[in-house]
């Protein structure tokens, strides 16, 4: 039986870690958004997300980054890059899945971002945990064909950390507040600098 999977803070150090592990699917993706490699996007991603979480295996090797860049109006930029090892643990990435998104709503009611349709892995993944993929037209660097993915907050979370098989949280790590939605999510500048990435 594998060990189960430890979600903690993200540091700079896990993107240097997980870039050149992450999986081919992913590194596309990051190119046809960015135009660049995956360690200054990583990076960048791990300095400008709040929160930024890394899951790691009970060996402490990153499997993932993931994490939530704050907009405007309570919108979220909600992302999630990995190795292929995480694919092997994808009934627990799932189950597990619920519960953080319902944590990342307690501080964001809508979280949105795009999707690459060739990333079939990512697509499945957020079809499963609820959220709504409409087509958005060519985007990003390469101006390939993505799928807009957007999801509202519907309530508490209470409901989910009551189950079994949740982390044991004392206290909301993610700062609850007051959030007001207003329908201005939405990628306004997809640019990357790939040689002046953010200093974490």
């Amino acid at each position: 039986m594998k060990p189960g999977l430890v979600i903690r803070p993200a540091t700079p150090e896990d993107a240097d870690l997980l870039a050149p592990r992450l999986r081919r699917e992913d590194r596309e993706e990051i190119y046809a958004v960015t135009g660049c490699p995956p360690l200054p996007v990583l990076r960048d991603g791990v300095a400008s997300s709040d929160p930024c979480l890394a899951a790691t295996d009970g060996a402490g090797l990153v499997m993932a980054l993931f994490g939530v860049i704050p907009g405007p109006a309570g919108c979220g930029k909600i992302w999630l890059l990995g190795a292929p090892e995480l694919l092997r643990r994808r009934f627990s990435v799932r189950r597990w899945s619920h519960t953080w998104i319902a944590l990342l709503h307690r501080r964001y009611a809508t979280l949105w971002n795009y999707v690459d349709p060739r990333n079939r892995a990512h697509v499945r993944w957020l079809q499963a945990c609820g959220f709504v993929l409409t087509p958005a037209g060519e985007y990003g660097f390469e101006r390939r064909p993505f799928y807009r993915l957007e999801k509202h907050a519907t309530g508490s979370a209470s409901h989910v950390l009551s189950t079994g098989s949740t982390p044991s949280i004392h206290h909301n790590p993610l700062k609850t507040g007051a959030i007001k939605f207003e329908e201005n999510c939405s990628e306004t500048d997809f640019s990357f600098d790939c040689n002046n990435p953010v200093d974490a």
